[in-house]
């Protein structure tokens, strides 16, 4: 029997209870609640429970293998006698080292194959690379890997149990949750690729029809950063006890770095949650007279002044439907702020999935008049839904209604001829005194120069319009709408304003400006003609993964003086309003956060003083960020 398989022995037999209890921790524990799942609701997603565990408790349970196959070989002089043995440090070390990676390993990806297994005969048919089981056997092995060994490393050199463990949490703190803080070191955080997954996809190829999959880019940059840090634990684990290097730790030193690693951690999730921008006013909006609350869904404004296009709820409730209604405000006013509420029309729950509906038009030159062309609804639609709206209709809003309903002109706009789909939002935008409305790919200009009585002018056809993407989902141009009698900087602007989608891009001095679930993509434009835009990439600022995990769905973006403003709708504690430094467009930077608990925002619009008016269950008015 060698020297090497004797060590292998012993390790075995002083670590073989952390395999079993690993074991019966990782797989005992939700096992029971499969097998009911199973039995009663024999689906995939109920299968999934052996996850769980892996994950909250796997880095626990390496630097808990680690200290317990290590420390205790490392009290008083049983190094002395491990360095007099033919074995010799280097493989003593080694030998400690694989064994118990390999129990950890093995522990930790037991259950994943359970739940490959249970999706299997659950479903047959499934791809087993769209599991979230998959990605996590794919980055969080990686993870506890790197876990290990700089337990393994801080155990070489403090030498003692508890130290080694308190060291060790601190360390896998870092490991785990520092990456997710920092956009910059993103694509080292576990919690990235378990989200965004180790597969990226490729369109279809001259040889095959299918789409290629391959390993992104940033699992590969992920996959070698873990291994090589971890060799270099191992290495310097080595040298510590080759060389005798030996780290003195006190109480009081090892409570400074439990409290620098927190603070580090609670500040960093502080500024990106928290509020680092400051109100500078919060307006509350009064209730209905049935006790109903009101929210803002819609801000159009004008230096001070403006319309809310506002809903109802019941606190702590969400509806099916809601009452809409208008009102003007003048926060110049020294008074009164916020004018009275005239009811509009009924419509859905404001939601995330539908931030086109119910576009609002306002202007300055006509203060007491909206514009609004509501969602409209099929006349058999069901008694489940909103009342009808038969027709597509632009409605004339009067804000200084006399009674209750605010509704002076109704301006029907189908087409008999053209069957429309009643469940199409319809954008709209004011250029001058003409307002442009795009419907069943029909350009409709409405003359609203008497504000009481808009007339449709013109009608033209529309075969091709939008926003054009690459094949990477990123902006390549516009196509424009076909104004003939229009400068080409006029009919950029409004079709800019009538583009599907354009909630999420913001345009002002030639840059361009979209958000997407992963931060902002700064564009700027480098060609213009009468048919087409074409935009150039510059760069792009992407949120944090903790930004992401709390909840990151941008909803509208707007530009104002040097910053981008991005508003998260998100009912969780990641919603509120980004700022973002777009000075250098080539390198953009998130410089703010402005979050109100239990707020649901869903508009915003710029003031005058570089200021911004933030709409949820009241009006909030924000500073922009500290330059």
């Amino acid at each position: 029997m060698t020297e090497s398989t004797a060590l292998l022995k012993k390790e075995w037999w002083e670590l073989r209870w952390f395999l079993l209890a690993g074991l019966a921790f990782f797989i005992g524990l939700p096992l029971p609640i499969v097998i009911n799942n199973l039995r009663h609701h024999p689906s995939v997603m109920q299968a999934e429970l052996f996850e769980g565990p892996v994950l909250a408790f796997g880095g626990l349970y390496a630097f808990l293998v680690a200290i317990g196959g290590l420390c205790h070989d490392l009290k008083g002089n049983t190094l002395d006698f491990w360095s007099s043995r033919p074995i010799g440090l280097k493989r003593f070390c080694l030998v400690k080292y694989l064994t118990g990676l390999s129990i950890v390993l093995c522990v930790c990806s037991l259950p994943l194959f359970l739940n490959f297994l249970l999706y299997q005969l659950t479903n047959a048919t499934g791809q087993l690379y769209r599991m979230h089981s998959f990605n996590m056997l794919s980055c969080h092995s990686f993870t506890l890997i790197l876990i290990f060994s700089v337990t393994f490393l801080i155990g070489a050199l403090v030498r003692h149990a508890a130290r080694t463990a308190l060291l060790s949490l601190c360390a896998g703190l870092i490991v785990y949750f520092l990456p997710s803080l920092f956009s910059s070191l993103e694509s080292l955080s576990v919690f990235y690729h378990l989200s965004e997954g180790v597969l990226a996809e490729a369109g279809p190829s001259r040889y095959s029809a299918s789409a290629v999959l391959f390993l992104s880019q940033a699992y590969k940059q992920f996959v070698l950063v873990m291994l090589t840090l971890s060799l270099a634990c191992l290495v310097l684990s080595w040298l510590a006890l080759e060389r005798n290097w030996r780290l003195t730790m006190n109480k009081q030193l090892i409570s400074w770095s439990l409290g620098l690693v927190m603070l580090l951690l609670a500040g960093s999730s502080a500024f990106q949650l928290g509020s680092n921008m400051n109100c500078a006013r919060q307006i509350s909006i009064p209730p209905t007279q049935q006790g109903m609350q009101q929210g803002v869904f819609r801000i159009v404004a004008s230096q001070d002044a403006g319309a809310l296009l506002l809903y109802d709820f019941m606190p702590n409730w969400i509806s099916a439907h809601v009452n809409y209604s208008i009102c003007p405000f003048d926060l110049g006013a020294p008074d009164l702020v916020i004018g009275p509420a005239y009811a509009t029309h009924l419509g859905d729950w404001p939601g995330i999935h539908s931030p086109e509906d119910d576009k609002l038009v306002w202007s300055p030159q006509h203060p007491s008049r909206a514009y609004l062309i509501p969602r409209h609804k099929r006349p058999d639609a069901a008694d489940t839904e909103p009342a009808p709206i038969p027709d597509l209709e632009l409605w004339t809003l009067a804000l200084d209604a006399a009674d209750a309903n605010a509704i002076c002109h109704k301006l029907k706009l189908n087409d008999p001829s053209i069957e429309s789909n009643p469940n199409r939002a319809t954008p709209v935008h004011l250029h001058g005194a003409t307002l442009y409305a795009y419907a069943d790919q029909r350009l409709l200009c409405i003359d609203v120069s008497d504000s009481d009585k808009p007339t449709v002018t013109q009608t033209i056809p529309v075969k091709r319009f939008g926003i054009n993407l690459n094949r990477d989902r990123t902006y390549k141009g516009l196509r424009t709408l076909p104004l003939p009698d229009m400068s080409d900087g006029e009919r950029f602007d409004i079709s800019f304003g009538l583009a599907p989608g354009n909630d999420k891009l913001a345009y002002a001095n030639d840059l361009l400006v979209a958000a997407t679930r992963q931060g902002i993509t700064t564009y700027r434009m480098v060609d213009m003609d009468k048919e087409f835009v074409r935009f150039e990439r510059l760069g792009h600022a992407r949120v944090s993964s903790l930004q992401r995990l709390a909840g990151f769905y941008p909803r509208q973006v707007i530009i104002h003086g040097d910053f981008a403003y991005v508003l998260n709708f998100e009912t969780g504690i990641g919603g509120g309003m980004l700022a973002f430094d777009i000075r250098r467009p080539e390198r953009p930077r998130q410089v703010g956060h402005y979050a109100a608990p239990k707020e649901r925002f869903f508009a915003m619009a710029p003031l005058p003083n570089g200021k911004i008016l933030v709409g949820g269950h009241s009006l909030h008015i924000v500073n922009p960020p500290r330059q």
